[in-house]
Formats: C-alpha cells, sequence, structure tokens
C-alpha cells in the first residue's frame, strides 16, 4: 500500500518539470533566435529602389523586426518628338509625365535562411498628364490639332513579395503588387487650319481603374 502514494506524487513533479524545462528554452535567447531570426530591429531604416527600370525610389522605417512603414515615389517621363524639314510633312510631338506616391505598411516573416517575405497595403495618389502637338515645321499643314489630357487619381494598393538579403544591408527580390484608384481627367483638344482657330473643346470625365499583377524587381539598402 506504500508504493501507490509514491508513484501518484511522481508524475506532478515530472510534469512540473517539463513545463520549467520548457518555459525555459522559450525564454533563453537560442529559443528567441529560432522564434524571430530575422535581422531587422525596430528604428532601423531602409532605401528601396525599382532595379528594373530604376522609375521608383521609396523609404523603409521599421517599427519592430517584423513591420515597417513605407513611402514610395514612382515616376516616368517620356518626351518624343518627329520634326521634318518638309513643311508639307504633318509631324506630332508628344510629352508624357507620370508620378506616383504610395504609403503604406509591411509586414515581414522568414522564408529560408537569408530569404524573407512581406505583404503589405496602404493608400497611394497619382498625377498623369499628356500632350500632343504639331512639330515645329507643320505649321503650313493644312489642318493639325493640340490635345492635353490630366488626370488625377487616388486610392489603395496591396502587395506582396520576397527578397534574398545578398548580407544584412543589402537585398535583391521581386514585389508582385494590385491597385484600385478613383480619378478625374480634364481633356483639352484645339483643333486649327493654317494659323486659324476651328474649335476648342473641355472636357471632364471620372474614371475607376484596377491594376493587377504589376510586377517589379526592387533593391534595398538596409542602414
Amino acid at each position: 500500500m506504500s508504493r501507490s502514494p509514491r508513484g501518484i506524487q511522481g508524475r506532478p513533479r515530472l510534469q512540473v518539470g517539463m513545463v520549467v524545462a520548457l518555459t525555459f528554452a522559450i525564454s533563453s535567447p537560442s529559443g528567441a533566435q529560432r522564434v524571430d531570426s530575422l535581422p531587422f530591429r525596430a528604428g532601423q531604416w531602409g532605401a528601396e529602389f525599382t532595379a528594373s527600370d530604376f522609375s521608383g525610389v521609396g523609404a523603409l522605417r521599421f517599427t519592430s523586426s517584423r513591420s515597417a512603414w513605407l513611402i514610395d515615389v514612382q515616376g516616368r517621363f517620356t518626351r518624343q518628338s518627329g520634326d521634318s524639314d518638309s513643311p508639307s510633312r504633318f509631324e506630332i510631338v508628344s510629352d508624357s509625365d507620370a508620378l506616383q506616391l504610395r504609403l503604406g505598411w509591411r509586414r515581414y516573416g522568414t522564408v529560408a535562411p537569408r530569404v524573407v517575405r512581406h505583404v503589405g497595403f496602404g493608400v497611394l495618389g497619382g498625377y498623369r498628364s499628356s500632350e500632343q502637338s504639331p512639330g515645329a515645321f507643320s505649321i503650313s499643314a493644312p489642318f493639325s490639332f493640340e490635345s492635353t489630357r490630366s488626370d488625377y487619381s487616388a486610392g489603395v494598393f496591396a502587395e506582396a513579395g520576397a527578397q534574398w538579403l545578398i548580407t544584412s544591408n543589402l537585398g535583391l527580390g521581386a514585389t508582385w503588387s494590385a491597385n484600385v484608384q478613383a480619378g478625374r481627367a480634364d481633356l483639352e483638344r484645339v483643333s486649327t487650319t493654317g494659323i486659324n482657330e476651328l474649335e476648342r473643346s473641355k472636357t471632364a470625365v471620372h474614371t475607376l481603374s484596377a491594376t493587377l499583377g504589376a510586377f517589379a524587381i526592387r533593391g534595398t539598402v538596409y542602414f
């Protein structure tokens, strides 16, 4: 009869010992490193650029090892001219500008050693303009026109991506993003014949657009 009490008392002692050992393992530095192996830290900065065409640049501000605020600017500026020395040939000069500002939040995680993933979302605003006009030597053409368009938009975006950390301060990866935007487009067109103006029209159009699957290769410098 004396063996039973010792067996019953032995089990609680074993369970308590396992709980203490597990708690110690989780709270130890090695255990914490396994749970969070990201190299980032709160207060750290990052500079991000679009490596494929260098059309965008942004900044990251980490609030913890797994989350960061993002602000970036993307822009494109195009000038196309086709002037000709022949006054009888009608030439068109095209100019276009685009600028987009994004403000968002990212959440980071680990995929494999030196490979991190992220998901993010936020708000964005954009401006685009385009203009078409006759070339400098097309003034004597029998008919010509000038047109301008200005687009203003605002919306939301979401993104997901992965990055290989070449070093603790340099990363290279890819990002997939999607956005929905609403805005307004102002259009103006002027038709002329020779040096006389025939018609001038102005139109405002409300727009709604969605972009799915925008892909970009990006590099990031952490400091």
